[in-house]
């Protein structure tokens, strides 16, 4: 503040006094005030309002007094005064009109004075650093006068200052006078002897006073500056400048200096400039020094590279053309290329920096990376080639000139002489090819197509592979990045290139070569020439020397070649014009002559076109400007007419112009902008009224797209404007100015109608994409008055895009016309011929013009009257589709030579493992469940398929003929199909995999698509129907094949039938898929694949068989007959199954396969030895079928049943070996569906199931079952079969019988050997029935957790509580409310008559299945027609399930089956024991036979009782014989097998004995009634004392008791029963005391078991002693005791007797007594009694054997005549005349096939 107050009083002072002291210390204080606004060493910019605020405007008087003192002051006031007007500029104010006149005269001649004086004699050191410092200040002051608003210093740092900008400035800056040109020039002669701050300076301010004004610029361009900064820049030829900014600013100075006289144009300055350009390329181009060293090198090099990258800076600027023009006239051209060529002396004499010879390593070093670059060898060639590129941009008339006058192949020479390119250099020839960074995302368009030619012919002779990929990479990225590039190329001959590169045999990499063959597909989808094709086709030399030999090579290129003629002609979306004008050039267009006279009352229009999107990269400012691209326009001499254009995002604009207004209707949702071929039509159609109403109609591809109102104009003008796709007459003026890329449609400008019509709501969907049929929209209208159509949509220009065919109608058209005007295609050479259906629109053309109807740029008008013909402005671009030049080198048959050698591809070319699982699925190539799989085909890529050649070949083919009827039939003529069959039979099978086979379906789906019905089925007979292509690949392969083919099958079933029928099935399934192929499938692929030819078959036969069809089972049958593979024949056999449940035909099919010579084809399959388990199993269900048909014929009916023979002689037949489930099956199921049953047939099924394991044999005994449960009646029948005994028992083996050991009907056999382990249940068969159970662990102890529960019922609650003995009710199920179970019903049948007891509790006591099937517990048996449900015990392991089931059977049809209760008839029964004697003593049962002997008894127990209680009295003598001999045989089981087994005493059998005699009464006739009687009663007293003598207490308890009731009633008093049962009691009574006296010795010891022995033999006693004393008291007499045991203890009502008696069993006289009275009687008795009984069961037992044995051979012998009269009714040689009809059947086949 106080500094502030201090200089306004020495103004004061001074303006008061005039007194120069005082300015003189104002002008001190002034300058210290701002000295720091003052930067002398900085060039940067600074804002002018910074301390222009606080500047003070100085009045001019003062500024004259001051400017005159810079004459007269010394160095230091000239400083001062210097800085005072620094300062003072900085206000802007003070520089205005006047005031720079007065400083800049003066100023400037002091600069003058301080540069003359520094060049002078060197002077004094401190006076030379004053004078620099006063010169340099008066430089910056001079800067501020000439550029006040620092636009230099602002351009310099990287802003931009646009021109809007600068017409904001309010201060000029001062004039310029004309002695500063020269003083500048004068200044820069002898330069050198200026320091070199001064000099720098100098040029920086030649360079304000350029940029701050146009008028001051023009002043000081002269030719004297111009010399004065060339000299400063070819001094750097010399050597390094002191200073590294001096040179480029001196360029930049020169650039200025062009842009200033490039500018000018009052004077215009042309000539000046071109001297300029031709000194600066003197400059440029100067020879190189000799002799000069490695530093001035350096300098060289990098001066000229500056001078080059100076030249791009000279043309940025506005009105480029004609200053390209200037450029060219002063043979620019021939200065760069002489340049490259001087350069080449140069390097080839220069030896690389020393230590630095490696460009890398150099980069690694220098922080500087571009200075690396612009010293490196190939440098100035980099920076000529980025000139030239300038030099050409955008200039199509430059492009002529250098091709005319250079030409690129010398370009090309000169730079191969150059030395070996690099990478910067062939990226700069790209950029060439561009015209600006070839490296954005996306690539631009090429815009100069001949710098690719040279790339592409250079590729080869690159010395690197990195290179040579490199480059085969970029021209890829560039000349396939859209289709304006790929039109450009092709044009230009880049096809032939490549052809020509591609030759060149091993130079080229593989990478390489596959991404030109890539460019090469992409170009070639565009246009190819014949000559071209030919080449392509043609084998490139060098082939021989590759890797792999001369046959992989070839198949390698002929692989490459495939995959690019495919790409050519695969084609997708609408198709394209082959013949188009180019209208992309802003000038291009076609002019139609004036139309004087409209000949109709309407308009259309309709024409194809293709626009393509613009550009949205990002692109820097300026923008393009707003333009409308004309579609057409028809304008009056008025102004009125109408016209179409397109906006720049692609939007269709629909106009018309009156003398008022200019009205557009735009349609914003439908977008023409994607690079593809559109029909466009435009209708408009006047009103027929006065005052109607106007329509327009826009159709896009034959729909109407949208409708509006819109004025039509009037027509009765002549049109003087008419243009199509052109900007029109009216384009006067040419706007140039930087080269700008198009701008992205994001950037374009927003049109005001283009937003959305203000008549439709915001929430209208118009976004609904470019698709062929859009919404229809009723559009709206935008006016704006007429002439300012270009402000609001833009000038206009070409339509930038390519046209086709266009054609102007004077009538409105209707859509049908128009719809199919849009079918015939863009390339339709003659719509309106008169032979065709638009013929009559002829009449209605105004003009039509083709593209095939233009030669030297005139339209010929193709309409009727021929009187428009146009002039087009352009290019005429005519294209060949790969799929028409084909026919010009020899049709489709030119291409089969290359499937020839691709069939030699090499074998690393097989897909690995992870593609096949890729294309089919991890289901097909794990192996697994692949039966019921459908292949995806169709679902892999075109890319993925053609990794295989062949497969590669086939969607060649499909994409040749897709859309071409020509090739099609060119196909078929050549014989195409058969040649491609034969050829694909020369491919090794691993290449015939997955992908092959996709193509092929794709091929065959194409052409089927295209209705060629002739070729269709020749590709279906040679590729489809041909096995002998597919049979020798991968599973999946295979099969995939067969889907494809059934499903073309099931789509022409009835063409297909004849020749492709079921007998060309079954022969290929023979011939090609049995186990005896060369590569034979596994045994599940297999099995699926004949499953799906099957499946084939089967369409046949079951959709289309007629009752005149039914010989074709004939083939079927030869076919079973014939095959060896017994999967086929399943598979055949299924399909006989199929026709007789479904068909229409299925009476007449039965009645085919019974007549003589076809029931035998299936009975031999029947006894086929080894076949699968299947096999029979679907004979048999065939005739189970044929079974189940009740309409046969009688005749018919009696071969099925095979009566002479029967089921016994086709059993007798079979082979022997393990037996399946379902042979069993399916023979019980023949059996049960016989009119009338024949048990002997039953048998020869079960006999025949004793080979099978023990899962059939359970099933086969829950067969019986069920019958015996539903047929009572069977079991007497069966009975009466020999050998049944024998045969039903054997099921209880655990092994099953092998065809070795002996058959079951020789029961007499030695000692076998050691018995096989059992089979563990848990084991199930290969294929288990449906019935099967599954089974569990077996329990080692027979009976220790058996559970005998019933096989058909729930489980019982295993803890039951065992009800009391004698009780009548049943224990219930699973608590203790006594109720039964859930699944046991009362009052259900059984197959056993008679109560049903309760269930036992587990253990030996339970072991009779009697005891489990309780009452109520079997529910009614559910059997269907085919199978039986088994509904057993889960519990329950196999083994017990067959014993209990079989047990039950025996037991039905032993007691029930066999009539009688003679002996004959127990003699029957008896052999079912002895068969299980000699069971267990040669093979092991599922129990032991004792075990189920036991069983048997107690069930005849229990039912002989009941029998009894039920009888009638006339029949209780037979059963009294009947239970005499039960007894008998139970006797003598107990005391013969149950001696030494105390399990087979059972409590039910004790029971059952005791019931039984007492129902008959038979104890009171033990001694003195009926023989009969007697016997009983004897045989139940010795089985009462055996039971008291066993060790169970619950047994011996329930005998003591019924022993002491006997004693009181029933024992008579003889003396020979009473010793009999005096010996047995004193026996055990004897054990127990010896037991007691023993333990009592050893009690002392205090053993707790001791104790406990003694206990139970005390109680022992206590049951035994009271026995005794009883029997002492009845039998006293008898006995003799009053003499024989005179000390006997009182008997009778003694306290002590239990305690004397035991004391006197150990006296002598009781012991006298037993051994001379008691056991001599004892012994006789049972001498006379029971020994009587063993000699009748030992009589009985031999002749149960000797009947065994004879029912056994009886059995074989009527095994042996059924199996006789078998082969009598189906006589042997048939078999061997089927064998001889199967070799005829295979011939017939091989022809076929």
């Amino acid at each position: 503040m106080a500094a502030s107050e201090r200089l306004y009083e020495l103004w004061l002072l001074y303006y008061a006094q005039k007194d120069l002291g005082y300015l003189q210390q104002w002008l001190k204080a002034f300058v210290g005030a701002f000295k720091k606004s003052i930067s002398l060493s900085s060039l940067e910019p600074r804002r002018p309002e910074e301390a222009g605020a606080e500047v003070p405007l100085l009045p001019l008087d003062e500024l004259h007094v001051l400017a005159e003192q810079l004459h007269q002051a010394d160095l230091e006031q000239a400083l001062l005064l210097l800085k005072l007007f620094i300062i003072l500029c900085r206000n802007l104010e003070n520089i205005e009109a006047g005031r720079g006149q007065v400083l800049v005269p003066r100023v400037l001649a002091l600069l003058t004075k301080l540069v003359a004086e520094l060049k002078g004699c060197p002077p004094p050191q401190g006076r030379g650093t004053q004078l620099e410092n006063v010169a340099l200040h008066a430089l910056l002051l001079c800067e501020g006068l000439f550029d006040p608003y620092q636009t230099w210093r602002r351009q310099r740092s990287g802003e931009v200052i646009s021109s809007k900008e600068k017409s904001k400035y309010k201060f000029p800056p001062a004039a310029l006078p004309q002695e500063f040109s020269a003083f500048f020039q004068e200044s820069l002669q002898n330069a050198d002897h200026l320091p070199p701050i001064l000099l720098l300076r100098l040029i920086h301010l030649f360079c304000a006073v350029l940029a701050g004004g146009k008028e001051n610029g023009q002043m000081a361009v002269s030719d004297g500056s111009v010399k004065g900064l060339l000299s400063v820049v070819r001094g750097w030829s010399r050597g390094p400048a002191p200073d590294p900014c001096l040179v480029p600013l001196a360029l930049e100075a020169l650039v200025g200096a062009v842009h200033v006289l490039h500018a000018s144009r009052a004077p215009p300055r042309g000539p000046e400039l071109r001297a300029l350009l031709e000194s600066y390329f003197h400059v440029l181009n100067a020879d190189w020094p000799a002799g000069l060293s490695s530093g001035p090198e350096e300098a060289l090099v990098t001066l000229r590279v500056s001078m080059l990258d100076a030249i791009p800076m000279m043309l940025a600027c506005e009105d480029r053309p004609v200053l390209q023009a200037t450029f060219l006239s002063n043979n620019c051209f021939e200065h760069l290329t002489r340049l490259i060529q001087n350069s080449k002396l140069y390097l080839q004499s220069r030896a690389p920096p020393e230590g630095d010879s490696d460009l890398a390593t150099r980069l690694l070093t220098e922080p500087d990376v571009q200075k690396v670059l612009d010293q490196d060898t190939d440098a100035i060639a980099v920076h000529v080639v980025r000139v030239l590129t300038c030099i050409m941009s955008d200039s199509p008339s430059a492009k002529e000139v250098f091709k005319e006058r250079i030409g690129y192949p010398h370009l090309q020479e000169v730079l191969q002489s150059h030395g070996p390119p690099t990478h910067r250099l062939l990226q700069e020839l790209l950029n060439m090819a561009v015209e600006g960074d070839h490296s954005m995302c996306p690539p631009p368009p090429i815009r100069n197509e001949q710098p690719v030619l040279v790339l592409a012919q250079w590729l080869p002779s690159l010395p690197t592979a990195e290179l040579r990929l490199f480059l085969a990479q970029r021209l890829r990225w560039l000349c396939d990045s859209c289709p304006a590039s790929r039109a450009t190329c092709v044009q230009a001959g880049l096809v032939g290139c490549l052809l020509e590169t591609l030759s060149t045999g091993l130079a080229l990499e593989a990478r390489c070569q596959e991404q030109l063959l890539a460019l090469l597909q992409a170009l070639g989808r565009v246009s190819i020439r014949p000559m071209e094709l030919r080449h392509l086709l043609r084998p490139r030399p060098g082939l021989d020397s590759e890797p792999g030999g001369a046959e992989a090579g070839k198949a390698r290129h002929a692989g490459a070649v495939i995959r690019t003629l495919s790409g050519m002609a695969r084609h997708q979306g609408p198709a394209r014009a082959l013949r188009y004008f180019d209208l992309t050039p802003s000038m291009a267009g076609i002019m139609v002559p004036p139309v004087q006279r409209w000949p109709g009352p309407g308009f259309t229009f309709h024409a194809w076109l293709c626009l393509h999107p613009m550009d949205t990269a990002p692109t820097p400012a300026p923008t393009r400007p707003l333009q409308r691209k004309q579609l057409y326009s028809f304008f009056t001499s008025s102004g009125s007419g109408f016209e179409a254009f397109f906006t720049a995002a692609g939007t269709l604009v629909v106009a018309v112009c009156t003398r008022k207004e200019y009205l557009t209707m735009s349609l914003p949702e439908v977008s023409f902008a994607d690079s593809a071929w559109h029909c466009v039509a435009i209708v408009h159609v006047p009103g027929r009224r006065p005052f109607s109403q106007n329509l327009v109609h826009v159709y896009k591809d034959g729909h109407l797209v949208k409708t509006a109102p819109l004025r039509c104009p009037s027509l009765s003008e002549p049109f003087s404007s008419c243009c199509i796709g052109s900007a029109g007459y009216r384009t006067t003026t040419t706007t140039t100015g930087l080269p700008t890329p198009p701008v992205p449609a994001t950037l374009a400008y927003t049109h005001p109608a283009l937003t959305r019509s203000q008549s439709v709501p915001a929430s209208t969907g118009l976004g609904w994409g470019s698709g062929l049929v859009a919404p229809l929209q009723e559009g709206s209208i935008d006016s704006t008055l007429a002439g300012t159509q270009d402000t609001r949509w833009g000038s206009p220009t070409s339509l930038e895009g390519e046209l086709g065919a266009v054609a102007i109608f004077h009538e409105a058209l209707q859509a049908t016309a128009l719809r199919t005007l849009c079918t015939l295609g863009p390339n339709e050479t003659a719509p309106f011929k008169p032979e065709g259906e638009l013929h009559e629109l002829s009449t209605r053309l105004l003009l039509h013009y083709s593209p095939q109807a233009c030669k030297n740029n005139i339209c010929l008008d193709l309409s009727p009257s021929h009187g428009l013909d146009g002039r087009l402005t352009g290019h005429r671009v005519e294209t060949w589709d790969v799929k028409d030049v084909v026919n010009c080198v020899g049709g489709m048959g030119a291409l089969l030579p290359l499937l020839e050698r691709v069939a030699a591809q090499p074998k690393e070319a097989e897909a690995g493992p992870a593609e096949t699982h890729d294309l089919v699925g991890p289901e097909l190539t794990s192996g697994h469940n692949t039966q019921g799989l459908v292949l995806p085909l169709g679902k892999s890529s075109e890319e993925r398929m053609e990794r295989n050649a062949v497969a590669a070949f086939l969607l060649m083919l499909r994409n040749f003929l897709q859309g071409h009827m020509v090739n099609q039939e060119s196909l078929v003529q050549c014989q195409g199909p058969a040649i491609i069959g034969a050829l694909l039979r020369k491919v090794p099978s691993w290449a015939m995999d997955m992908n092959v086979l996709m193509s092929a379906q794709l091929l065959m789906e194409q052409v089927a698509a295209e209705g060629s019905g002739p070729l269709l089925y020749l590709l279906y007979q040679h590729l489809l129907f041909n096995f002998h292509l597919w049979t020798l690949s991968d599973f999946a392969v295979r099969l995939g094949h067969i889907q494809y083919m059934s499903s073309i099958v099931r789509e022409h079933r009835q063409k297909l039938r004849k020749k492709y029928g079921v007998q060309f099935i079954l022969d290929a399934l023979r011939t090609h898929y049995s186990p005896q192929r060369e590569r034979p499938l596994a045994a599940d692929d297999l099995r699926t694949v004949q499953t799906s030819l099957l499946g084939l078959a089967r369409e046949f036969l079951v959709r289309s068989l007629s009752a005149d069809d039914v010989q074709v089972t004939q083939t079927m049958l030869s076919f079973l007959a014939a095959t060896g593979d017994d999967g086929q024949a399943v598979g055949a056999l299924d399909l006989l199954l199929a026709l007789l449940h479904g068909s229409l035909v299925q009476e007449s099919l039965a009645v085919f396969l019974l007549e003589p010579g076809n029931l035998e084809v299936l009975l031999a399959l029947l006894v086929r030895p080894g076949s699968l388990p299947l096999l029979p199993d679907r004979v048999c269900k065939i005739l189970r079928r044929l079974q189940q048909n009740e309409r046969l014929p009688e005749r018919s009916r009696q071969r099925l049943r095979l009566r002479e023979c029967g089921l016994q002689g086709l059993v007798a037949c079979l082979p022997e070996g393990t037996v399946s489930p379902q042979l069993c099956q399916g023979l019980y199921k023949l059996f049960l569906g016989a009119d009338c049953l024949n048990l002997s047939d039953l048998l020869a099924v079960v006999q025949l199931s004793l080979q099978a394991d023990l899962s059939v044999r359970l099933d086969i005994c829950r067969q019986l079952f069920h019958l015996i449960y539903g047929q009572p009646d069977v079991v007497r029948l069966l009975a009466r079969q020999a050998g049944w005994q024998d045969v039903l028992t054997r099921l209880y083996v655990l092994e099953a019988a092998t065809a070795g050991s002996p058959p079951p009907s020789s029961p007499e056999s030695p000692t076998s050997p050691k018995p096989a382990p059992p089979k563990p249940p848990t084991e199930s068969p290969a294929e288990p029935s449906d019935v099967f159970l599954p089974s569990e662990a077996p329990c080692p102890d027979p009976d220790g957790f058996y559970h005998a529960l019933s096989p058909f019922c729930t489980p019982f609650d295993l803890g039951l509580e065992r009800s009391s003995v004698g009780s009548g009710n049943t224990a219930g199920g699973g608590g203790s409310s006594g109720t039964l179970t859930p699944a046991s019903q009362p009052g259900t049948p059984s197959p056993l008559d008679g109560p049903r007891p309760f269930p036992a509790a587990p253990g030996r006591h339970s072991s009779s299945l009697s005891n489990v099937l309780e009452d109520g517990s079997l529910p009614e048996p559910t059997i269907s027609g085919d199978d039986t449900s088994n509904t057993s015990n889960p519990q329950q392991t196999s083994e017990e399930e067959l014993c209990n089931l079989l047990t039950n059977v025996l037991f039905s049809v032993t007691w029930r089956g066999v009539e009688g209760s003679d002996e004959a008839a127990w003699r029957e029964r008896g052999q079912v024991f002895s068969v299980l004697t000699q069971l267990g003593a040669s093979a092991t049962l599922v129990r032991p036979p004792d075990c189920i002997k036991r069983s048997l008894l107690e069930m005849m127990l229990e039912s002989a009782l009941t029998d009894i209680k039920e009888a009638p009295v006339g029949v209780l003598a037979s059963l009294t014989q009947q239970a005499l001999w039960l007894l008998r045989l139970l006797q003598d089981f107990l005391c013969a097998e149950g001696h030494g087994n105390q399990e087979l005493w059972s409590e039910k059998l004790f029971e059952g004995v005791c019931s039984l005699l007492d129902r008959l009464g038979a104890w009171p006739h033990l001694a003195n009634g009926t023989a009969d009687l007697r016997e009983m009663a004897q045989i139940g007293l010795r089985l009462v004392l055996g039971y008291i003598l066993l060790e169970d207490p619950q047994l011996h308890a329930q005998a003591y008791v019924r022993l002491h009731m006997l004693l009181q009633t029933a024992v008579p008093a003889r003396r020979e029963e009473a010793c009999y049962v005096l010996s047995k009691l004193e026996a055990a009574l004897g054990r127990v005391l010896n037991t007691s006296s023993l333990e009592s010795a050893t009690d002392e010891a205090g053993s707790p078991l001791a104790a406990a022995a003694a206990a139970a033999a005390a109680e022992r006693c206590s049951w035994l002693v009271p026995l005794v004393r009883t029997l002492l008291d009845r039998a006293y007499e008898p006995l003799g005791l009053q003499w024989g045991l005179p000390s006997l203890p009182p008997t009778n009502g003694s306290p002590t007797f239990f305690e004397d008696f035991q004391a006197f069993c150990a006296t002598p006289e009781w012991r006298h007594f037993i051994d001379k009275q008691v056991q001599p009687t004892m012994s006789q008795f049972e001498m006379d009694t029971y020994a009587k009984s063993h000699d009748l069961m030992s009589g009985f037992w031999n002749a149960c054997y000797d009947m065994l044995m004879s029912s056994g051979q009886r059995r074989q012998w009527e095994r042996a005549q059924s199996r006789r009269a078998f082969q009598v009714c189906h006589p042997g040689s048939w078999c061997w005349n089927l064998r001889r009809g199967g070799r005829a059947w295979r011939g017939y086949a091989t022809r076929q096939c």
